[in-house]
């Protein structure tokens, strides 16, 4: 993956990725699954409502935690805040005609973590050229608070453009969060249903609450995934989007604004 972005002119500090896997959820989920699985009865739906209902309080304490790292690490004392503070200063003394362009590229819960850096960094004068997010964890309400207010230029710091990659509501229920022996669907299902305060939660990443969403007239756009079909994305699970390349070709494509040199194939992907 990396020689793909050398390649290509990308570097580390113009393209920021967080792949917000987050084990911790899954590694849960396992050692709840044997309980769920003797209350439901083995169907479908039920387990899905019983694990649900078993993993409530302490995967909203684990969800919590990690949004709370999220806001740490872009507060406005945060080592990533005071990292990003010198490299804009530094920027300015570069002659326009010589700066990168900065993007930003996250999946899951990296969505999280680039609304707290937007609503860190709201009164820098920056320009973020694109922001791409693969199935995003945040809540609608988040990104209503953050990224729609920068799209709609409400603040210094402004996005040119957003990409959401999602996929169909039919496959995050054919998805699964550790097996089909565990959570029948996926994770943003589970953080929806079960980890956010209120019960489905409507999230950025999910299909299912599309018609929530505000947009403005620079975005974002949505491109959503079916699996087989399509030259934006056919991401078939949560956790496949990196891994896909119809996705990630076309990520790189909107970074660099042309057809890659190298394009990504699966091999780079693995």
């Amino acid at each position: 993956m990396k020689e793909v972005f050398k390649d290509n002119g990308i570097y580390p500090y113009h393209f920021m990725y967080d792949t917000g896997l987050v084990e911790e959820l899954s590694d849960l989920i396992f050692r709840k699954s044997r309980r769920a699985g003797q209350r439901a009865g083995g169907l479908a739906d039920w387990l899905d409502r019983v694990v649900e209902h078993i993993v409530r309080r302490p995967g909203t304490f684990l969800w919590e935690e990690m949004k709370l790292d999220a806001s740490d690490a872009f507060a406005k004392d945060g080592a990533g805040t005071e990292a990003l503070k010198m490299f804009f200063e530094a920027l300015k003394n570069v002659p326009a005609n010589r700066r990168k362009k900065i993007h930003l590229a996250g999946h899951s819960t990296g969505a999280v973590l680039f609304a707290q850096l937007l609503d860190t960094l709201k009164n820098y004068e920056i320009q973020f050229d694109t922001c791409s997010l693969l199935a995003p964890a945040c809540t609608v309400d988040l990104y209503h608070k953050t990224y729609l207010r920068r799209l709609e230029k409400k603040h210094k710091l402004r996005i040119g453009q957003m990409a959401i990659y999602n996929l169909k509501d039919q496959l995050e229920q054919d998805d699964a969060v550790g097996s089909k022996l565990v959570y029948r669907k996926s994770l943003l299902y589970l953080v929806s249903n079960a980890f956010e305060r209120v019960k489905e939660r409507p999230l950025l990443g999910m299909e299912k609450f599309k018609g929530h969403l505000k947009t403005s007239e620079n975005g974002p756009v949505i491109y959503y995934s079916n699996g087989v079909s399509g030259n934006k994305t056919r991401s078939k699970s949560h956790g496949g989007f990196d891994n896909d390349p119809h996705t990630m070709n076309h990520l790189l494509r909107t970074v660099i604004g042309r057809a890659p040199k190298r394009p990504f194939t699966q091999k780079d992907l693995v």
